[in-house]
């Protein structure tokens, strides 16, 4: 199975169905990325795990920084941490299986 790490604000930047969630605030945004996660999960049938990584906490998300939702789980960091961190923290952890990582920013590109 393949463990599939995501960039979040990369990707709801990146993608305009998921943009223009925006004007209702990040919390609308970052619900609309996991349903569309799941989503995608269940058509592709080969994704174990999906990590959705963000960077920083706001007040609007209280509780622990990793949020399991089903087979989507949501990484919130913590300064001094930063997305990029976590997300290379999480490749080395799920070093024995294969990882595909989305996001545009030049530290995990590998």
């Amino acid at each position: 199975m393949i463990t599939m790490i995501l960039d979040g604000y990369n990707v709801i930047h990146a993608v305009p169905e998921l943009a223009r969630q925006l004007d209702r605030g990040l919390q609308s945004a970052r619900e609309a990325l996991v349903r569309l996660c799941e989503a995608y999960r269940a058509r592709r049938g080969d994704i174990g795990q999906v990590y959705v990584v963000f960077d920083g906490r706001d007040d609007e998300i209280s509780g622990a920084s990793e949020q399991p939702r089903g087979r989507v789980t949501l990484c919130f960091t913590r300064r001094p941490e930063e997305a990029d961190q976590r997300i290379l923290r999480l490749i080395e952890a799920k070093s024995t299986g294969r990882c595909v990582v989305v996001s545009n920013d030049n530290e995990v590109y590998n």
